[in-house]
């Protein structure tokens, strides 16, 4: 992510897709996301990142 201030107010820069609803029933969202050494999902609160699981894939994003 840049520090770029001159943005488009709602400009969102390329990444991952989040597989739930950051406020949702669990209360975290996850993506899973490619990387040099594979797959790996990203879960996060709104404290902040919670899991880094490596070789991650659709079924572990789901649980």
């Amino acid at each position: 992510m840049n520090s770029d201030t001159s943005a488009t107010p709602g400009h969102r820069e390329p990444g991952p897709e989040p597989s739930g609803a950051p406020e949702g029933p669990r209360g975290w969202t996850s993506a899973v996301v490619e990387s040099p050494i594979g797959p790996l999902l990203l879960a996060a609160t709104a404290a902040g990142l919670v899991r880094v699981a490596f070789h991650a894939d659709a079924r572990t994003a789901a649980r």
